[in-house]
C-alpha cells in the first residue's frame, strides 16, 4: 500500500484544482457544483468497484486557502504521514513549511536530495509532535528516545516549538560502491554510497537513526562510523564513533545519540555511514544467485550491483547441504559500480537434490559466503509444458507449496532470457496458457521460480 495526499481546492463554483502529494494534476474551469465536491478516492476506478483505500485524515476548510496556506497544510500532513512532497511544479513545490512560515525543507535548495524526505519535529499551532518517522520505503527511521510501535507511544519529548529535523537522500545504494571509494576521510576503509542531507531547524534534542542494511557478512559494530560533512564532499568529513557519544547497534544499523555537537542547531549537514576496517561493510553487493537445471547440466548464474577489491568467486556444491566441495573459480571485476552478470555450468550427475554455494574473495584473502541455492530432479519432473514439441499455444503446469507471485521465464537454449513475467500462484496445482506463435523454431528452457528462489525448469522444442 502507498500513502497519498490529495488536495482539492474549490475557489468558486467555476474553479476546482486537484493536487496529488503537492503536485497540481488537474484543474477545471467549468461549473462543478454549488454544493461542494464529490471525492472519488479510487481516482478512475470503475463505477461498480469499491475503494481499497483507507482514509487516515480529512482537513476541510470553509474558505479558499491561499497558496502559502495550502503549502503549510500539505507540509503538516506530509510530516505526519511520512510523505515526500513533489517539486514537479517548481517554485515552492516540495517545500516543507511550518505554521509560523518557516521553510524547514527547501526542495529547490536540496536538488538531488529530495528523495524519501523524513521529518520529526514539533509545531504547537497544528498540534504536530512527530517523535518518530520513517521513509516510505522503510529504509530509514528517525526518532527521539526509543523507537516505539507508534508515534503516540514514543515516550520521548521534543523541547522547542517550531523545531524540525528533516532528511532526504541522494538515491544511491545503501552499501559501499567503487564510485565513492575515494571520497572518504583518512582512517576510513569504505562508506555507503547513499548520502543524506539533514536540516536542523531549531531542534535541540538528541535523536537516532535506524538504517536498513541488507548485510550477510559479519559486521563489527566497533568498525562503524557516522560521517558528517558540511558541503557534501566526504573527503574531509568528520568521523564520529562511540568515543564521541554515539552508540551503534543492530536493527538493521541503529545510530543513537546524534546531538547538536554533530548536527548544530539551525544548520545543514550531509551524513553517511562508514567503516574503519576492511571487514565492514560489504565489498560486493550480490543481487541474485540462481541455479537452473537444464537436462544434463546445471546453469549457475549470479549478478552483482557493485564490487570493491573483488579478486574472484568460488563455486561449491554439496549432496547434503552441509559438506561443500569447491569445483570452480571465476575471476571478479576488482572494482565496479555497474551491474555485472556471471555464469558457470556444472554436470547434473546427481539423483535427487544438489546444493550450491557462492563465495567471494578479496585481494587480501578476506572471504564472504552468500546464500545456498538448490536444484531438484524430483520436483523438476512435476513441472510440465504441453504439448511438447509445441507450435502455438501451450499449457504450463506446475505445483506450488504456497501462494504468491512466481517468476515465469523463457530462455533460449544458449541461456539468453527471452521472456519474463510474474504469475499469480495458488497453493497446489497451477496452470496457465502461453502463446508461442511468435517464437522461432528451436529449443527453449521454460522455468518457474518460487518466492524462495527455488527454480523448476523444462526443456521445450518449437517446430515450424
Amino acid at each position: 500500500r502507498t500513502t497519498q495526499l490529495f488536495t482539492y481546492q474549490q475557489n468558486s463554483t467555476t474553479s476546482l484544482v486537484y493536487r496529488l502529494n503537492g503536485d497540481e494534476k488537474k484543474s477545471w474551469s467549468t461549473p462543478t457544483s454549488g454544493l461542494g465536491v464529490i471525492l472519488d478516492i479510487d481516482q478512475g476506478a470503475q463505477a461498480n468497484e469499491a475503494s481499497d483505500a483507507r482514509i487516515s485524515e480529512f482537513i476541510i476548510y470553509n474558505k479558499a486557502l491561499s497558496a502559502s496556506e495550502i503549502l503549510k497544510v500539505e507540509a503538516y500532513l506530509a510530516a505526519k504521514y511520512g510523505l515526500t512532497l513533489s517539486n514537479a511544479d517548481g517554485g515552492t513545490g516540495g517545500d516543507f513549511v511550518s505554521s509560523g512560515g518557516t521553510t524547514y525543507w527547501d526542495a529547490s535548495a536540496n536538488t538531488g536530495y529530495s528523495n524519501e524526505v523524513v521529518v520529526i519535529g514539533k509545531d504547537n499551532n497544528t498540534a504536530l509532535v512527530q517523535k518518530q518517522a520513517k521513509s516510505t520505503d522503510d529504509s530509514l527511521r528517525v526518532f527521539v528516545s526509543t523507537l516505539a510501535a507508534s508515534n503516540s507511544t514514543n515516550a520521548g519529548t521534543i523541547t522547542n516549538d517550531q523545531s524540525f529535523i528533516a532528511l532526504g537522500h541522494n538515491g544511491a545504494k545503501i552499501f559501499a560502491t567503487a564510485a565513492v571509494a575515494s571520497e572518504k576521510p583518512a582512517g576510513i576503509y569504505s562508506r555507503f554510497a547513499r548520502e543524506w542531507k539533514i536540516v536542523n531547524t531549531n531542534f535541540s534534542n538528541t535523536f537516532s537513526l535506524e538504517i536498513e542494511w541488507d548485510s550477510s557478512k559479519t559486521v563489527r559494530l566497533a568498525d562503524l562510523r557516522l560521517l558528517v560533512d558540511d558541503d557534501g564532499d566526504f573527503s574531509n568529513a568528520t568521523a564520529y564513533s562511540s568515543a564521541n557519544g554515539l552508540t551503534f547497534s543492530f536493527g538493521s544499523i541503529i545510530i543513537s545519540g546524534i546531538s547538536t555537537s554533530m548536527i548544530p542547531l539551525n544548520s545543514t549537514r550531509f551524513i553517511t555511514v562508514a567503516s574503519a576496517d576492511a571487514a565492514t561493510p560489504l565489498p560486493v553487493n550480490l543481487v541474485s544467485f540462481d541455479a537452473v537445471l537444464q537436462d544434463a547440466f546445471v546453469m549457475l548464474e549470479w549478478t552483482t550491483a557493485s564490487e570493491i577489491n573483488n579478486d574472484h568467486f568460488v563455486l561449491e556444491k554439496s549432496e547434503d547441504g552441509v559438506t561443500f566441495t569447491a569445483f570452480a573459480q571465476v575471476n571478479g571485476a576488482g572494482n565496479s559500480n555497474t551491474t555485472l552478470t556471471y555464469s558457470n555450468a556444472d554436470v547434473a550427475n546427481f539423483s535427487r537434490v544438489r546444493y550450491y554455494r557462492l563465495s567471494q574473495v578479496d585481494f587480501d584473502g578476506k572471504k564472504e559466503t552468500f546464500k545456498i541455492v538448490s536444484v531438484s530432479k524430483a520436483s523438476n519432473s512435476m513441472f510440465n509444458v504441453v504439448p511438447n514439441p509445441m507450435k502455438e499455444e501451450v499449457s504450463v503446469l506446475y505445483p506450488a507449496d504456497e501462494e504468491g507471485y512466481y517468476r515465469f521465464t523463457i530462455l533460449s537454449d544458449a541461456g539468453q532470457e527471452l521472456h519474463s513475467a510474474l504469475v499469480l500462484t495458488m497453493k497446489g496445482e497451477n496452470s496457465f496458457k502461453f502463446n508461442t506463435s511468435s517464437m522461432a523454431p528451436g529449443a527453449y528452457i521454460f522455468s518457474i521460480k518460487n518466492v524462495n528462489g527455488f527454480i523448476l525448469t523444462k526443456k521445450v522444442v518449437k517446430y515450424d
